[in-house]
């Protein structure tokens, strides 16, 4: 009876990783930045396991300061941000400070 319910398990594991696996704090955080005109894409590190990284993407973005302020749990999540083309200021990008893992960032045609 033992091995439906692992099979069951494993299945919802893969299925949440393999669909970003937000949890509800990142949830919050991510139709923030919708709301502000941004979007946020979460990748699984390998198909099963439940850990994921993500790109935070707010081109053309009006609102990019507002956007990157509303990071908590996402920060630590984040390996790329586009914010080119985006109104973000030095006030913005100060907060990207809680990024630690960041990898790849594009300010083109910023306030910055």
């Amino acid at each position: 009876m033992r091995l439906p319910f692992l099979c069951l398990f494993a299945v919802t594991v893969a299925l949440a990783s393999w669909t970003g696996g937000a949890v509800a704090g990142e949830k919050e955080e991510i139709a923030a930045i919708e709301k502000l005109g941004g979007r946020v894409e979460l990748r699984p590190f390998r198909q099963g396991n439940p850990e994921h990284w993500g790109t935070l993407i707010l081109r053309g973005c009006k609102k990019a300061d507002e956007a990157v302020a509303v990071l908590n749990e996402l920060a630590v999540e984040l390996r790329g941000a586009d914010l080119s083309d985006s109104d973000l200021s030095d006030a913005g990008i100060k907060t990207l400070t809680k990024c630690k893992k960041l990898a790849t960032l594009n300010i083109e045609n910023t306030r910055v």
